[in-house]
This record gives structure tokens, sequence and C-alpha cells, in this order.
């Protein structure tokens, strides 16, 4: 094997997306280590491919010929390096509440979703929306759709953080048995095995351009009132913090290590909703795990004598970044947090679930009821707020 890492243009082109179409030129590829994948497989590679721990390329060896190689790099160079057109990939998304207006910063665009596209008939329901991702397109269509498909992920898991009711974009598609509620007859409900699916007729999925922004724009409201509401009117259509613009222009140019600590919160403040009907035990894990995802992972003072660290334990540490960043005066709220971190150390370790998972049969019949979801919706708006407050704090706004 010779090195030819040169020749593969590591440092100009994605590394997912490299590797991804080096694997479907060979067919398959095996992931023999950590750090290396053998294409086509361990028993005898023509191509091995080495990661850093970040996940960058390091090197790629061959056994192939040069002539043999070179049909592989001109591809590569003429999928990868050659001029890209600019298009825009349109998805229809959901919001828990209905998008009538249009908003855009440099990196996306959210419109209504138009007249045509079916509605719930109902206020609790998914309401549609468009949301148009510009991108850079080759001339072959797997990439794109990968391509531009990373780019929604990044900016769904974005504006779930900034905005609450946006929903993210599962993996897969469900499978369940259900009833048509808009087809209701009398007598006993029939009941259907129904797959989850949505489409919007004539709609045009990869565009030229942004569609136009047009009245109304969806409402901006002042942060602090955003965010310090609690509960929405029944009658209320998706509105955006004020600050929503500079936040995403932040995330998506502030430095890699920022940017991941930031997502990394996302996701876990994410998945809190996402679990929440099977789970309000995890679902109140994973919203005090967001916020754990910003701590500094800095280690304190080591005592000379035991060897064991000297300092605050993980509960003061907790609540001192919340109040960093959440600040509090009241000596009930400061309580409910140092109880919050405790009740997750409990759940975590499995010695305790809250009330709602164990008793949640009998209804409310016991205060802990209460008192577990008080502590749930809590821990939700604590940690949008601590990881918003973090952010803004970090790139100095």
């Amino acid at each position: 094997m010779r090195d030819a890492t040169d020749l593969f243009h590591v440092t100009d082109i994605d590394p997912h997306e490299l590797t991804q179409h080096l694997m479907s030129t060979f067919h398959r590829g095996a992931f023999s280590a950590l750090d290396r994948i053998d294409i086509p497989d361990a028993d005898e590679p023509e191509l091995q491919i080495y990661f850093r721990p970040n996940g960058q390329i390091s090197k790629i060896a061959t056994s192939l010929t040069a002539e043999k190689l070179q049909p592989v790099i001109t591809k590569l160079e003429r999928l990868f390096l050659s001029p890209t057109r600019q298009k825009v990939q349109r998805f229809i998304c959901f919001a828990d509440s209905p998008v009538t207006g249009t908003w855009e910063c440099e990196a996306f665009t959210i419109t209504a979703a138009p007249p045509e596209a079916p509605r719930p008939q109902q206020f609790l329901a998914d309401h549609p929306y468009i949301l148009e991702v510009p991108f850079d397109a080759t001339d072959d269509g797997f990439v794109n759709m990968r391509r531009v498909s990373r780019l929604r992920g990044r900016y769904e898991l974005l504006l779930s953080l900034f905005v609450p009711g946006i929903r993210t974009t599962r993996n897969g598609l469900d499978t369940m048995w259900g009833i048509d509620i808009g087809n209701l007859q009398p007598g006993e409900p029939t009941p259907h095995l129904v797959q989850s699916f949505y489409n919007i007729p004539g709609f045009q999925a990869v565009a030229d351009n942004r569609t136009p922004l047009a009245d109304p724009p969806i409402a901006l409201i002042p942060d602090t009132e955003y965010f310090n509401r609690r509960g929405r009117r029944v009658d209320h259509e998706l509105d955006l913090p004020q600050s929503l613009q500079a936040w995403v222009d932040a995330a998506l140019a502030c430095e890699e290590q920022l940017s991941k600590q930031l997502l990394r919160s996302a996701y876990w403040l994410r998945h809190a909703y996402d679990v929440f009907q099977l789970s309000q035990s995890a679902s109140l894990v994973a919203a005090v795990q967001a916020v754990e995802a910003l701590l500094p992972t800095t280690k304190g003072q080591v005592c000379s004598t035991c060897n064991r660290e000297i300092g605050p334990g993980p509960t003061q540490k907790f609540k001192n970044f919340l109040q960093q960043y959440v600040p509090t005066t009241s000596k009930e709220e400061l309580k409910a947090r140092s109880l919050l971190y405790r009740q997750r150390s409990r759940l975590t370790h499995g010695h305790e679930l809250l009330t709602s998972d164990s008793d949640h049969h009998f209804g409310w019949t016991n205060p802990a009821h209460a008192f577990d979801r008080q502590t749930l919706d809590d821990a939700l708006r604590l940690a949008r707020i601590c990881a918003i407050n973090w952010f803004s704090d970090h790139i100095g706004l």
C-alpha cells in the first residue's frame, strides 16, 4: 500500500462525502478499526482510509495501479472540484402552531405552506410549513441529497432550540394503527394500519431560487417576553424570538467547538420533548443533560494528600452554572434547582421514577404528580434559556 493522500484532495472535499463516494464506487467497505475503513474489504483492501479523532481524514493508502486509480480520481475531481450550481431544496416541515408568514436568514427561509397544502382540522396537531435550504449542487443526485439533508438536520436542530414548537425530522417512517378523524362514520370506529406520510399536490422540491418574502412576515417577539411565556393561546400562530437571526447566523459561523457544544445541548433538549409522552423520567434526565452538555470539562484542584478533586461537587457546579446564565434571587427557585439535579441523579442511576411513570394508570391521585410535573416543566424551560444565554454570552450578544 502506498500513500495517495494528496491525490484524493482530502483537504478540499468534505470527509463524509469523500468516504461515502469511495464506498459507493467500490460498492462496499469494511470498518476495520476505529480509525480505518478498508475498501472493498479488510482481506484484500484496494483503499485504506485513516481518520483522526475529530473525523477528518488523515491518510488514504492504495494498492491500485496508477492505471486503475486514475478513473477514480478523475470522477472524484469532476464531482467535487468542478464548479457547482446554486440550488434551493424545499422541505415540508412541521410546527405545533400554524405558520402563516415568512422569515429568512442567510442560511435558510421559512415560509407558509401553499393554500393547497393539507392542514389539520384541529389546533393541537402538526402544522405544515416550508423550509428552503440553498446548497451547492453537483451532477450527482445522491451526493446532493446527502449534502442538503445534513444542512436540514443542523438547521432544524438549531430552530428547535431557539423556537419552541418546531418539530424536527424523524429518521424512518412510523407504522401504527389509527382512525381517520376527518371521516368518522356513525357507529364503531374502524381501525386502519397507517404509515406516517404527508405531501402537497404539485410540490416542487428543488428550485433555482428561494421563494420571495411576502407579507405577512412572521411576528418577532422580544426575547425576554418570548421565553418567559407559559403556555399559549388556542389561536396562537408561530412567532419567533427577536434575536433569532443573530443567533442562527452566529451558530453557523462560530468556532467548531462552540458549535458542537450548542448542537449537543440542542440535541438533548429535542430528545427531552420527543420522549416526553413515553417517559417523563427520561424527559427530565435529557433536559438536565442539555445543561450539562454546556458545563466546562476542566477539572478542579486535586488534594495532595488524598489525591481527590477538591471544590464544588456536581450538584453545586450545576447550580452555579444555572445561576450564572439564568440568575434568580428566589430562595424557592434556588431550592428547586438543587432538587432538580438530585432528582436527575436518582433517575439516572435507576433508583426512582417520576410518579407519572410509576403510577400512570391511576391519574393524578398523589400530590407528587403535580410536583414532578412542575419539576419537569421547570427543567425544560431552564435548559432552553440556559443554553441560549450561554451561547449569547460566548458570541457577545
